[in-house]
């Protein structure tokens, strides 16, 4: 029986170690939708991106629009990543249709006069086979050099990257919907980004309330309060907000359709 157990250890030791080694990218962190490894974004930002990518996901159930960010010193690191096998571990998309659609943003920090600024060096995206009939390598180019390299905004990551959710959500909407465009106003959304308070996060373990909170806020609220609108500002205030457990949320399977930019 002993030997048993001796072999069933090394067993389990050997398939964490086999599992670590296959991860050649960070896991996605709770909020899954914007992974922001570099630092680059504001907590506002992150939430309200968040709140409106869950809610295309769970109210659809096709497309997943999942940002990362990464901390590069030169062009050279960028080559250290490869977009579709880090599509391909974190799986954006129902597996069924295969509309995930992953967008890389990769930062460079420099000093002028002793103040640390960040700037966008290299965007990389690549969508879900599902995608591809809806989203060109062109359109993809177009977007990114229009809102995320282009001089606009005075250079904020979180106004860029804001304006191309906006423009990319929109897009999606009404090609593979048929849906209106949502409005914007990009003012509106800096007076908001400066004036949000920061708020306390519990990362950890999904609760039971938090997530009949957000079932509810779905389902129920967002038809009573404007539709997606009204469940983007329940989410936030309550699937984010302090006093809930996060619901950490995940990819739906989704595979890489390799012609993305």
């Amino acid at each position: 029986m002993s030997r048993l157990w001796k072999w069933l250890f090394i067993g389990l030791i050997s398939f964490f170690l086999f599992a670590c080694k296959q991860n050649k990218y960070p896991d996605p962190t709770f909020r899954y939708y914007v992974n922001d490894y570099a630092d680059a974004l504001m907590q506002y930002t992150e939430r309200l991106i968040t709140a409106q990518n869950a809610y295309l996901y769970e109210e659809y159930g096709d497309i997943q629009i999942v940002y990362a960010t990464f901390l590069v010193e030169d062009a050279s690191e960028i080559d250290k990543y490869d977009r579709v096998e880090l599509f391909e571990q974190w799986a954006p998309g129902n597996k069924e249709t295969d509309m995930g659609f992953l967008v890389i943003l990769f930062i460079h920090e420099y000093e002028e006069d002793g103040i640390t600024f960040q700037e966008i060096l290299e965007v990389q995206m690549e969508p879900g086979y599902g995608l591809e009939e809806y989203l060109t390598p062109t359109e993809m180019n177009i977007m990114r050099d229009e809102y995320l390299l282009s001089d606009t905004h005075y250079g904020i990551i979180d106004m860029k990257l804001m304006q191309f959710q906006y423009e990319l959500s929109n897009m999606l909407y009404e090609k593979v919907y048929g849906e209106p465009p949502i409005d914007y106003d990009m003012e509106e959304f800096y007076d908001d980004l400066m004036s949000a308070p920061y708020v306390q996060e519990d990362t950890g373990n999904t609760s039971l309330l938090g997530m009949l909170l957000s079932i509810l806020s779905l389902n129920f609220l967002g038809s009573s309060f404007g539709g997606s609108w009204g469940v983007v500002i329940i989410l936030v205030l309550l699937g984010f907000g302090g006093g809930f457990t996060f619901i950490r949320f995940k990819g739906g399977g989704g595979r890489s359709g390799g012609r993305g930019i």
